[in-house]
């Protein structure tokens, strides 16, 4: 019986299988939507992860994330949809990581090997006020820069378009930023240690 009902929704449309899917609420209609595409959203996936073990694992997980959104979301074209869901997750899912290595202040993040990193593991409560201090007195442009990049994870590509910069201009944003935020760090430390 499953084998008849699985041959009959190849010939329905991912539109009629959408909204089967959102009337009666049948895993089967989604899970021949998530069959049709899953070459998709695994390339998709492996785009972004370069990992094939992590893009099975997020291939998997948007099943999970469509049973979810079709119920939600009116959608109009279901490839088009497809293909933004999977890229926005994927996004999202490599923003997190990124925030998770910026909580701890891996000091890779934040400078060239050239560099010294202005945080250290002692009293790193205080020194953290010190960062924000400093980020708040960049330059706008910098500030804007360092936050998209360093907070948010976005990459190179994506801050030149938000801002409507060049990519060479984004970067430089980013080195003055971090010496800028090198010599306020130094010279608050300093302040500190003569108060001391």
């Amino acid at each position: 019986m499953w084998f008849k009902k699985h041959i009959q929704l190849k010939n329905v449309s991912d539109e009629e299988l959408v909204t089967r899917y959102r009337e009666e609420q049948d895993q089967q209609y989604c899970a021949a939507l998530y069959q049709r595409y899953v070459e998709l959203i695994y390339g998709v996936c492996l785009k972004y992860f370069k990992d094939p073990e992590i893009s099975k694992d997020q291939t998997l997980e948007v099943y999970q994330i469509l049973q979810k959104k079709l119920l939600t979301h009116n959608v109009a074209q279901f490839r088009s949809w497809l293909y933004v869901l999977v890229k926005n997750q994927a996004l999202q899912e490599l923003r997190r990581k990124k925030k998770h290595y910026l909580i701890s202040y891996d000091p890779t993040l934040m400078h060239s090997l050239d560099m010294e990193h202005p945080i250290s593991d002692n009293g790193l409560e205080e020194k953290n006020q010190l960062l924000k201090d400093c980020v708040n007195n960049l330059p706008e442009k910098q500030k804007k820069v360092i936050d998209l990049f360093y907070t948010q994870g976005k990459s190179y590509d994506e801050i030149a378009i938000l801002l409507t910069e060049k990519k060479d201009k984004i970067r430089s944003y980013i080195q003055n930023g971090r010496r800028n935020l090198k010599i306020c760090m130094q010279q608050k430390n300093e302040l500190q240690r003569k108060k001391i």
